[in-house]
Parts: C-alpha cells; structure tokens; sequence
C-alpha cells in the first residue's frame, strides 16, 4: 500500500529546480539539447519557486525567444556561456531583491552529443579531456553546482575530473537497480523518474539504495507524461532531495 511506504510527515521538502532554457540545439532537428537549471538555496520551498519564476520569465525577453519545449523551457541557439552570464545577472538582481541565493546546474546530455569519441558542443569536435576541460572552465567562471549526464558510458571512469559539487546520473542509470550497483561509484546524485521505476515499490527500492550509498536524489517526469500533480507528493513522501 502506497500509505505504508510514503512518509505523511516528512522533515524536508524537496529543493525546486527549474529546467528553465534548453541550448546547443541543432538546427536540422530538435536533439542535442542541453538544460541550464536553476537551483534556487532557500530551504522555504514558495520562495524558491516565487524566486525561479521570477528570473524564468525575464530570461525569455534577453533571449528575444518565445519558442519553448514542452515543459516550457525556452529554446535558443545562444552558447551556454551567454545563456549563464544572462542567468548570473537576473539571480544576482533577485539575490539583492529578497536575499535568495542560486546556484546553477547543466544538464549536459551527453549521449546526445556524443559521436565517433568526439562530443560535440556547437560547431566543435573535442576528445573527453577537452570536453571535462570545457566543463570545468563554466564550472569555475558560474557556481555550478550540478551536472547530470557529463560524460557517456564508455568515459564514465573519468568522472572524478569534474570539479562540481553534484555529479547527477540518469539516463546512464535509467532506474534499473543493476545499472545502480554497475555506476554509482561514479556518482553522488541520480535522477529517478516513475514511469521507469514502474511501481512504488521498486521505486523505493532504487530510493533506499541511493541513500544507502549518500547519493542525492531527483525526482522527474519525462516530458509531456503527465499534468499530474502526484510527482509532487511523492517527492514530498519519498524525501526526495530534489523535485
């Protein structure tokens, strides 16, 4: 019974973080994307949305873009440099305003831009230590705090050349509990998302072996599954660390 499992008084609320622009797209179709999250550090979970909300939609009028995803991330072209330098300036404004600080994440999608040993990000072709190079370079000049799927499976023992302070997995663990045991020592965050689990209780049990081996935890929903609102009190009965 999911009454059993769930916890109806939890002693956190998950952190909101906010998918908010998608980038690197390509231009004959829409793959190779990669996500710039917000990840607001207020422990008041209406204060981190109000916050996210408010640079969300000034964001759209820099990026001069009304074309959105299906969960409502804006689409640009712009580099992910432009993008975190606009991003730097609407959470330090807002940082000023209500005292809410951010920090940021990337969600590098690695195998989507990962070809022939090359990962491809704009119009350059660079070996994985150029790519972890590339990556270290935005995590020193932005606080980003969390990237998710860095680097593709076959590279994933280099894993410990990023300098971030969370280094997500999903789609290399695709919650399967074997893929859990094979890669999570490469890993101290995982994405965790229910139609993959398949049930609660399997759920859970991809839950407790994260938190058996200190992993943080996100719970998501592949784009455009549900209108929902039931992520939210799982996330809340699970004591998910992110939502």
């Amino acid at each position: 019974s999911p009454v059993k499992i769930l916890n109806k008084r939890p002693d956190k609320f998950p952190i909101h973080i906010c998918n908010c622009v998608v980038t690197n797209i390509s231009e004959k179709k829409k793959t190779g994307f990669q996500e710039i999250i917000l990840i607001p550090k207020t422990k008041n979970f209406s204060d981190a949305f109000f916050a996210n909300m408010f640079v969300y939609r000034k964001l759209g009028s820099l990026l001069k873009t009304n074309e959105k995803t299906e969960d409502g991330s804006f689409i640009t072209s712009q580099k992910n440099e432009t993008v975190l330098y606009y991003l730097d300036q609407l959470t330090n404004e807002i940082t000023k305003k209500l005292g809410v600080e951010f920090s940021f994440g990337l969600n590098v999608n690695a195998a989507s831009i990962f070809s022939n040993g090359f990962y491809r990000t704009g119009k350059e072709n660079l070996l994985v230590n150029d790519h972890i190079k590339e990556l270290n370079k935005l995590i020193n000049r932005f606080d980003i705090e969390y990237l998710e799927d860095p680097l593709e499976t076959q590279n994933v023992n280099l894993m410990g050349k990023i300098k971030t302070e969370l280094i997500s997995g999903n789609r290399i663990f695709c919650n399967n509990l074997q893929n859990f045991k094979t890669y999570a020592r490469y890993f101290n965050c995982a994405v965790i998302k229910i139609n993959q689990a398949g049930s609660l209780g399997r759920l859970k049990k991809i839950l407790d072996f994260c938190k058996n081996n200190d992993m943080y935890t996100v719970l998501g929903q592949n784009l455009g599954e549900t209108n929902d609102s039931i992520i939210s009190d799982i996330a809340a009965g699970f004591e998910f660390d992110f939502i």
